[in-house]
Order: structure tokens, then C-alpha cells, then sequence
């Protein structure tokens, strides 16, 4: 479960990242993404719950994740 929650994050982290290459002015672009299109990408069909503990680990596996990816997008300019 948790796998497969981690998977779903980081598909979603890649699609705003899209986004966000796509154009300037991301906020409203991606509001409305998460608003009308996340469910759909991420095929959920019920309530999502997620403990504390399982989420402290999200958040820090893609926040090490995502520093990289900046650090490597930095160094190419």
C-alpha cells in the first residue's frame, strides 16, 4: 500500500513539474489540475487515508528527491 501511495506521489509530482515547464504562471494551472484531473491521474476510486508516519516518509523521500532534480536544473543554465 504504501508502494503504491509513493508511486501515485511521485506521478503527480511529475505532472505538476510538467506544468510548471510548461509556462510562466503556474498557481492557477496547477489549482485547477488538482482540482479537476488528480483524481482521475492517480485512478482513485475511494477515500485516501494515510497515517502521520506514512506521510513524514512521503514528504521526505520527495523533498530529497526534488532537491536533486533542482540542484540538476540549476547546474544546466
Amino acid at each position: 500500500m504504501a508502494r503504491a501511495l509513493v508511486c501515485q506521489i511521485r506521478q503527480l509530482r511529475e505532472s505538476l513539474d510538467e506544468l510548471w515547464c510548461a509556462g510562466d504562471v503556474v498557481l492557477f494551472t496547477w489549482i485547477n489540475f488538482l482540482q479537476n484531473d488528480v483524481v482521475a491521474l492517480l485512478s482513485i476510486s475511494s477515500p485516501l487515508s494515510v497515517s502521520a508516519d506514512g506521510l513524514a516518509a512521503i514528504i521526505d523521500h520527495d523533498a530529497a528527491v526534488y532537491k536533486q532534480v533542482l540542484i540538476t536544473r540549476q547546474s544546466a543554465y
